[in-house]
């Protein structure tokens, strides 16, 4: 039936991202062992196999970036594993809750689906499970965090080769689906903003998304106020992350967001808040601080000041702050 093929596909992505932990941490044991090699295994690895060594090496250097690996498994087995493609599943997969406490899917569907499932429960009219202990099968698919978070790069890196697989065949498909995809993630991308923002390393992924999306569907669909959303999505993790990929992943997505030509307009709005954001974060530091080279910072405003720096650094990639840093206001303030 319909609830063992999906048990199917859970369990399938379940395992999906146990193997993909599995081969990183075997791949940084071997670094580790390249690193400080014991010299009488080197000398049995040599004799026995001559250039095997070097091409293991060779092999492990090729897949040294974690986000590498994930997107070099995701090109392989594709057309192998239907874990790997099946991008709208595993968007719903990454939505539910996988705590001890429950398995609840975030989404207003699935919830409304579960309320009404607990009251005819509830009055008698729901279909008993006897043979099947719920707990068990739920344990069956439920992923550690590390394999979450290997699937959340599963998913960047299936919607990038669905769309770039489709632009290849030049028959016009191309448009269509991503079109389609967008689509899809319009009503799914807050709710995998607000699953996974506390992970520094899922939240590095799904800060990526919006670059495979056609972002005038916005404005074609009338969706400004979700547009202005997503900005504002970006724009907290940003400013909110001391992480470097994240804060450099949220300002790719930023000079993502500006290339929206359609909405030029709540584009400029928001880079304009996201200055005065910068600034209202840096003068919070340095209040009444004239002098910075003299002044004591404790661990946290240092902390602070590099995080700004490092914002700054990564948003001139996009935009030229120069007028930006100058502006003391008239004179009411100092510059930044």
């Amino acid at each position: 039936g319909g609830d063992a093929e999906k048990d199917r596909s859970r369990a399938g992505f379940k395992c999906l991202g146990s193997l993909l932990v599995k081969w990183a941490k075997k791949l940084e044991k071997d670094e580790e062992g390249d690193a400080v090699p014991d010299q009488t295994e080197s000398q049995e690895g040599a004799s026995e196999s001559g250039a095997g060594g070097h091409k293991s090496k060779e092999v492990t250097a090729l897949v040294s970036d974690l986000q590498s690996r994930i997107a070099l498994c995701v090109d392989s087995l594709w057309d192998e594993v239907d874990a790997v493609s099946d991008w709208e599943d595993l968007i719903e997969f990454l939505l539910l809750d996988h705590s001890a406490d429950g398995e609840d899917d975030v989404s207003p569907v699935a919830s409304k689906k579960k309320r009404a499932a607990e009251a005819n429960e509830k009055n008698g009219k729901g279909r008993r499970k006897s043979t099947v202990n719920e707990a068990e099968v739920d344990e069956a698919w439920r992923p550690e965090d590390s394999e979450e978070a290997a699937l959340v790069e599963v998913l960047v890196a299936s919607l990038k080769k669905t769309i770039g697989d489709a632009a290849e065949k030049k028959n016009g498909e191309a448009d269509a689906v991503q079109a389609d995809v967008t689509r899809a993630l319009i009503k799914s991308l807050p709710q995998l903003f607000a699953k996974h923002q506390a992970d520094e390393r899922r939240i590095s992924e799904v800060i990526l998304i919006p670059q495979v999306m056609n972002l005038d569907l916005y404005a074609e669909m009338g969706l400004n106020k979700a547009y202005e959303t997503l900005w504002d999505e970006v724009i907290k993790h940003f400013l909110s992350h001391s992480s470097p990929i994240v804060i450099r992943n949220a300002n790719i997505t930023v000079s993502r967001l500006l290339t929206t030509s359609s909405m030029f307009g709540e584009n400029e709005a928001k880079m304009a808040q996201l200055e005065e954001e910068l600034s209202t974060s840096l003068r919070g530091v340095v209040a009444e601080r004239d002098d910075l080279d003299a002044a004591f910072l404790e661990d946290d405003e240092v902390h602070a000041l590099s995080g700004f720096a490092l914002r700054v650094k990564s948003m001139f990639r996009v935009r030229d702050l120069s007028g930006w840093m100058d502006n003391d206001e008239d004179g009411k303030q100092s510059s930044v």
